[in-house]
This record gives C-alpha cells, sequence and structure tokens, in this order.
C-alpha cells in the first residue's frame, strides 16, 4: 500500500460510513498502522473479549502538536516483557497526518480507559471489523480488494520507510522484527506495486 493508495482509501470513508465518528476512527487507525508499522492484532481484537492485548488509551502520550508517542508491551517477539516506543510524526505536507488524526479522534473519545480504538460505546474494534471496512473502501475505490488486507498497511509502511532513507537496520527495528525475513518487502518492485 503505497501513500497514494493510503489517502484513496482514507477519502473513500466519506462515502462508505455515514457516521463521523467512525470516519474519524478508521482514517486514525488506517494512519497509525501505516506510519506505526503495526500488525493490526495490536490495534484491533481477534476476540472483543480479550481486549487488553491492544494498544490502550493510556499507551499514547501526545509530546507536542508534531509528535505522538505509542508505547505497546504485547506484541510478537517481545519476550523481555518490555515496553516498546513507538514515535509518530507530523506529516506537514501530506492531505492526512497521523498526529492529527489521532489528536482529532482522541478529542472526540475523549480519556475512557480502555483499548486505544474503540466504538463510541467503548467496546472495542475486532480484526474482523477492520478487515471489512478496508474492504469496503477497496471496493468502492475500484482497487483490487484481493491485492490489499491489512497486513498491506504495515509493508506499505516499511516501504515508505526506505523510500525515506531508513536503513534495513532501522526498518527492522521500527517493525519490531525479529528476522529480515520483511526485506522481501523492500524490494522496490514490490514497493511500488503494493
Amino acid at each position: 500500500m503505497t501513500r497514494p493508495v493510503l489517502h484513496e482509501v482514507i477519502r473513500s470513508l466519506r462515502f462508505t460510513n455515514s457516521s463521523a465518528f467512525q470516519r474519524s476512527l478508521y482514517a486514525t487507525m488506517f494512519l497509525v498502522a501505516f506510519y506505526g508499522l503495526f500488525r493490526i492484532g495490536e490495534l484491533a481484537t481477534k476476540s472483543t473479549r480479550v481486549a487488553s492485548s491492544v494498544v490502550q488509551f493510556n499507551n499514547i502520550t501526545f509530546l507536542s502538536t508534531h509528535e505522538v508517542k505509542i508505547s505497546i508491551s504485547n506484541y510478537k517477539h517481545n519476550t523481555s516483557n518490555r515496553p516498546f516506543d513507538i514515535i509518530l510524526a507530523r506529516e506537514v505536507s501530506q492531505p492526512f497526518c497521523p498526529v492529527a488524526a489521532l489528536l482529532q479522534y482522541c478529542s472526540t473519545h475523549g480519556d475512557h480507559p480502555g483499548p486505544l480504538f474503540c466504538h463510541a460505546d467503548y467496546s472495542p474494534i475486532s480484526v474482523h471489523q477492520f478487515s471489512s471496512k478496508l474492504h469496503r473502501c477497496l471496493a468502492f475505490c475500484g482497487l483490487d480488494t484481493s491485492r490489499y488486507k491489512s497486513h498491506s498497511f504495515r509493508i506499505g509502511g516499511a516501504c515508505h520507510a526506505a523510500e525515506k532513507g531508513y536503513s534495513v537496520a532501522q526498518i527492522r527495528a521500527l517493525g519490531r522484527w525479529k528476522l529480515e525475513a520483511f526485506t522481501v518487502y523492500l524490494r522496490s518492485t514490490v514497493c511500488h506495486a503494493n
């Protein structure tokens, strides 16, 4: 998923969802997943009964209006149980910014404890709901829904970091990968095709 595709998918939310809260929620999730190189299971629950393993509202700290820190402890390959800090920076020149989206989403969410990404009634977003919303947006955009899945945000974020000049070691750390198998994503043909 490239940034132009990401932006197209976010724009489609105006036509695929009548709720302003839901549009803000999913736009923010899409941006955070992309720029934070998140696995969707770190942001959305596999079971609505187990919501403590995803990013919680109290895991985010706005360092300024230009940066936000998201601390996560539950992620693949975390054998030390130490939190990992993901810093998202403002994308000033872009129409969609993860920091601005989080600021706006959190202003409507309030400071209710629990999962960061949740419905207006504070029930957590499930992986299934996220994937269904993505599928609907892709279909609206006329994009091949078989080519894009929730993992496309992570792949796209890694490719974006490579295009910005990040080293393989930096991308590996950002994406919390244990091995360098992810480098298959960084081949320019894959980065531009997705």
